[in-house]
């Protein structure tokens, strides 16, 4: 009977899906005109996953096209790649143990918007002349 505990024990350690990442931040930055760098901010282990997550997976699709996924080491904070203004971009984190095991994934989508202001112009000259009165502008 002890055998049979120990076995159904070490079983369901095997079986068990590492857990869920938390969320994942994004922010980018404009390259060119139209271009952009993303920046993924992947969410730090649990302190019981230490240890227990080896790697994580990150998979990202964009425009419904191929899906593109990167292995990372599992204490990795950030992780980047190129897209467009006005692509859809689809990405998951899972994290994976040292059994294989893929943990359920965190999600996100959105737009790559433009919304980076140019930068602030040179300095402003001033000068001023005198003008009859009654000058019109």
């Amino acid at each position: 009977m002890e055998w049979l505990q120990r076995s159904l024990h070490w079983f369901l350690r095997w079986v068990r899906k590492p857990p869920r990442p938390g969320p994942i931040y994004i922010y980018q930055e404009n390259l060119m005109a139209n271009r952009f760098r993303i920046h993924v901010g992947l969410p730090p282990l649990a302190e019981g996953e230490v240890g227990e997550v080896t790697s994580r997976e990150l998979t990202r699709i964009i425009n419904a096209g191929e899906p593109v996924v990167q292995e990372l080491p599992a204490d990795r904070a950030e992780a980047t790649f190129l897209a467009s203004q006005g692509d859809e971009v689809q990405l998951s984190l899972r994290n994976r143990d040292d059994a294989g095991n893929v943990g359920d994934a965190s999600e996100r989508s959105f737009t790559v918007v433009d919304d980076i202001p140019p930068g602030a112009p040179g300095e402003m000259l001033i000068t001023k002349e005198e003008v009859p009165d009654g000058t019109v502008e």
